[in-house]
């Protein structure tokens, strides 16, 4: 296994935190609750979306087509156009993620959850935008995580699913 720019500290960095945050989504919403699939909730769905789906792509279009003009904190350097892939990325990972686990799970409806997730993504899109350099991977998932725990809890209609651990 080796890392984006040759050097194996860079392992420490964001591919260590992308495990970490992958181990602690399946570890906490990625399951059956004990009352059964009809209490299940799409968290871990919108979270690899974002983290995997959009992140994932962040680096490769931003490198590949995002030119010269380039912004960022602490260290990174960021593009539009990566942050557009972002964007995009997110919001289709996730949307067939629902989908896919929506034959399965009745209550995932892509109709109800589609505006849902686009504000979770573009709030994860924004993150990953300021986020310094190594840290994108942990900043997404506790935004994507924020995010819907202030929806919850502030507009119960939007988010229809308990957030619990």
């Amino acid at each position: 296994m080796g890392s984006r720019s040759g050097v194996p500290r860079e392992l420490l960095q964001g591919t260590l935190y992308y495990s970490i945050v992958m181990v602690l989504m399946t570890f906490f919403w990625f399951y059956v609750p004990s009352t059964g699939i009809d209490n299940a909730n799409p968290t871990a769905l919108l979270i690899i979306g974002c983290v995997s789906g959009g992140d994932g792509l962040v680096d490769i279009i931003g490198r590949k087509f995002g030119g010269e003009k380039k912004f960022g904190i602490k260290g990174s350097e960021k593009t539009i156009i990566g942050s557009i892939s972002m964007l995009v990325g997110s919001i289709l990972i996730s949307s067939i993620l629902v989908l896919i686990f929506s034959l399965e799970v009745s209550h995932f409806n892509i109709i109800t959850l589609v505006l849902p997730i686009i504000v979770v993504n573009i709030v994860a899109t924004v993150v990953e935008a300021l986020s310094p350099k190594g840290i994108d991977n942990f900043t997404i998932f506790l935004a994507v995580i924020i995010v819907i725990l202030i929806i919850e809890l502030a507009f119960p209609d939007f988010w229809p699913y308990s957030f619990s651990f």
